[in-house]
């Protein structure tokens, strides 16, 4: 299955407009694996030197017999903001144990 979820918005923040648009894509590989990965550009005119943007990368794996779910994810962000361009990426792993109630 494929999901796919296609937004904008536009906002002022302290009377700065903006205007960011992005994709989100989800795919159930099988019974247990899924991807999920976006992309957004943002467009602040009065204060970037051109477009920013965030991407992510994520891949969870589910153990429905262990009541385990493995959750790995990757980002990327550039803001190109006039005084300093900044740029970032963020990588984690997360394993979650669900404790349920013996019926």
């Amino acid at each position: 299955r494929l999901d796919l979820l296609l937004n904008a918005n536009w906002f002022k923040v302290e009377e700065t407009p903006q205007l960011d648009v992005g994709l989100v894509t989800y795919v159930d590989v099988s019974d247990t694996v899924a991807i999920d990965t976006s992309i957004r550009a943002l467009s602040v005119p009065d204060d970037y030197d051109g477009l920013g943007w965030y991407a992510d990368f994520y891949l969870d794996v589910v153990s429905p017999a262990a009541d385990l779910m493995l959750h790995t994810g990757v980002g990327l962000m550039a803001e190109p903001d006039i005084d300093q361009a900044d740029g970032g990426y963020n990588l984690f792993v997360r394993l979650s144990k669900y404790l349920r109630p013996r019926k």
